[in-house]
């Protein structure tokens, strides 16, 4: 799916051990109990934020199966698909919300056609879905005959329209936990309605809404208050025109850095192998292993940048992600794991992505990987010219093998 725009900024993002704060107090709403995290290891910061997931009460896709033999998906052309009973008509309201999920905005009446080969009345979204962040909730009306359910339940915000659409606890390969803040900040202070909501914005701020009757979050874990970017004179705000409260760190999340200027990635593979002679004069040859690699360009926003991210990328953020880094190459909107260069978009990997689509030809998804041996051990921002701005790093990234199903 195109992006909406022309040079699309990338997120690294580290993994995160929590281990150092299990079983220690991290934070409060009020006189609700104090929330520990997991001691768990975390693939990357969105993993460790909200899983790359909604609650399922709080999934469009579950939240779009109204009624018996209601339904939806994301198709091979990456846009969204509604679907019903053959003998059961419905429609979405004219509303401007329709555009974010790609529905028409003077809205969109379904059509007999069919799902996997089954007569299905269906709602095909006439353009793409929107990478944005993050959603105000909610945007979109179906109506039956004379029953309109506006979609989703309740305001509240959400990371980005995949994170909306898709439902953490599915236990496939993508779903890495149901472990996350916003998963356990639910529990213990919103377990029935599950409004509360964690996300990562544009700039790699951790952000977390929830309804204004509700305690804001007080730290117990100074050092889990840093790691996510938050300081002690943090306040919520009021977001306008709802009964949302939004809290945001005025310090980037210390696990991700989303540079101003879009990278550049060259694919790549790395072979060992060895040979040797036979005796009848031929040459033998055992490839050992092989492994897809990624050359990445990238510029590092200085001191005269209008973000300065020198000092968070070498202090805060580059330890993080020694271990494993994960390239979310289009960002903010893109969480789904990139294929391998030429493969298409397919849909029905449902041991492998929760919304049955898994991102094309390895430009837009994310990547999984491990910085190669030959990546500089030590670096330097070095600066184009005699002001401090676009600073250009390269690294060789190895993209693990768990990356693609």
């Amino acid at each position: 799916m195109p992006g909406h725009h022309p040079g699309p900024r990338c997120m690294w993002a580290g993994a995160v051990d929590c281990s150092a704060f299990y079983g220690t107090d991290c934070w409060q709403r009020g006189s609700d109990g104090a929330v520990q995290v997991a001691d768990a290891w975390f693939e990357d910061a969105v993993d460790l934020v909200n899983g790359r997931g909604s609650s399922s009460s709080r999934s469009l896709l579950v939240q779009l199966a109204i009624a018996p033999g209601f339904g939806a998906y994301l198709d091979a052309s990456d846009r969204l698909v509604v679907y019903a009973p053959d003998d059961v008509p419905f429609s979405f309201d004219p509303l401007s919300g329709n555009a974010i999920f790609g529905i028409d905005p003077a809205g969109q009446a379904s059509v007999l056609g069919a799902v996997d080969g089954v007569a299905a009345q269906v709602v095909r979204a006439t353009r793409d879905w929107q990478r944005i962040n993050p959603v105000v909730e909610p945007t979109i009306r179906l109506r039956i005959d004379a029953s309109t359910f506006t979609l989703p339940y309740g305001e509240t915000y959400a990371q980005d329209v995949l994170t909306l659409l898709r439902a953490r606890g599915s236990a496939d390969a993508d779903d890495a936990t149901t472990t996350s803040l916003e998963a356990l900040d639910n529990d213990t202070s919103d377990p029935v309605n599950r409004r509360i909501r964690w996300g990562i914005d544009a700039d790699g701020h951790v952000w977390t809404s929830y309804p204004a009757v509700f305690d804001p979050i007080t730290w117990e874990n100074a050092t889990l208050q840093r790691l996510l970017g938050f300081r002690d004179g943090d306040t919520p705000t009021a977001v306008d025109g709802t009964s949302l409260m939004l809290y945001r760190a005025s310090d980037p999340l210390a696990p991700a850095l989303v540079p101003s200027r879009p990278p550049r990635v060259r694919p790549g593979f790395v072979e060992l192998s060895y040979g040797g002679d036979v005796t009848d004069g031929d040459a033998i040859r055992n490839i050992v292993y092989r492994h897809l690699t990624r050359e990445v360009t990238w510029w590092l926003d200085g001191p005269d940048d209008v973000r300065n991210l020198a000092s968070h990328y070498h202090h805060r953020h580059r330890p993080t992600w020694m271990h494993q880094v994960t390239l979310y190459q289009q960002w903010p909107g893109e969480i789904r794991r990139a294929l391998p260069d030429g493969a298409r978009v397919q849909r029905g990997l449902d041991e492998y992505d929760l919304v049955y689509t898994t991102e094309e030809d390895g430009q837009r998804g994310r990547l999984i990987c491990t910085l190669a041996t030959r990546s500089p051990g030590s670096e330097t921002a070095a600066w184009a010219g005699h002001h401090r701005r676009k600073g250009q790093q390269e690294h060789t990234l190895n993209v693990r093998r768990s990356q693609w199903p």
